[in-house]
């Protein structure tokens, strides 16, 4: 099976049910498992992140979760991230961009 611009080429996807995968870019150029992943590790460590960036990030997660056809591997990123919006609300306003 030959992968061509981030899908997968072939009578069958890798998952080998006939499924195609695609891997999605965002706006930044970044996979949107990487964007997912950055965006949690921003969160984890209380980096300061622009209120638009916040808003984006948001949006970001709510597509992924509600995309049916995300990977199992990104919808968990999307957990991810909004297990860390929860678990960091408190301190998300305080590191605001000031």
């Amino acid at each position: 099976m030959q992968k061509h611009s981030g899908v997968y080429c072939g009578e069958k996807g890798p998952d080998g049910a006939g499924a195609v995968a695609m891997s999605q870019r965002t706006e930044s150029g970044l996979k949107r498992r990487g964007e997912l992943r950055l965006i949690e590790q921003a969160i984890r460590n209380g980096w300061p992140v622009p209120a638009d960036q916040k808003r984006q990030s948001v949006r970001l997660m709510l597509d992924t979760l509600e995309d049916k056809n995300a990977s199992d591997r990104e919808q968990r990123t999307a957990l991810r991230v909004l297990r860390m919006l929860v678990l960091h609300a408190d301190t998300l306003e305080d590191k605001a961009d000031g």
